[in-house]
């Protein structure tokens, strides 16, 4: 009777390591390393920072670069807190393309006819 007592307990307590395996292992394999999360954030926070600056050039006053920096990266670590590395990098991607297409136009609007 007590081996049957011992075996339920060890059975147990297999199976609990392994959904506690597999739950870290979930979870350390989702998230990126902090100084690379860090960096995208600063990164994304250039670019749209870059973008915003170059549509509405004329059309309104920004706060300094820092102050407008500073929270928009603080916005971007909040806004990424639960997104896997590719759909970051998917942004990234994105706001490059957008900073890239604005640099042509205004390149191709210098250029006179």
């Amino acid at each position: 009777m007590k081996h049957s007592y011992k075996a339920v307990v060890w059975g147990a307590v297999v199976v609990a390591a392994l959904m506690l395996a597999v739950f870290l292992g979930y979870r350390l394999h989702y998230r990126m390393p902090l100084k690379e999360y860090t960096a995208n954030a600063l990164y994304m926070a250039v670019l749209d920072d870059e973008i915003c600056r170059r549509e509405l050039d004329g059309i309104t006053e920004f706060p300094s670069k820092k102050e407008s920096l500073q929270y928009k990266y603080h916005l971007f670590l909040e806004m990424n807190r639960k997104k896997s590395r590719k759909d970051i990098e998917r942004e990234i991607q994105e706001l490059e393309k957008r900073l890239n297409s604005l640099q042509e136009e205004k390149r191709d609007s210098a250029i006179p006819s």
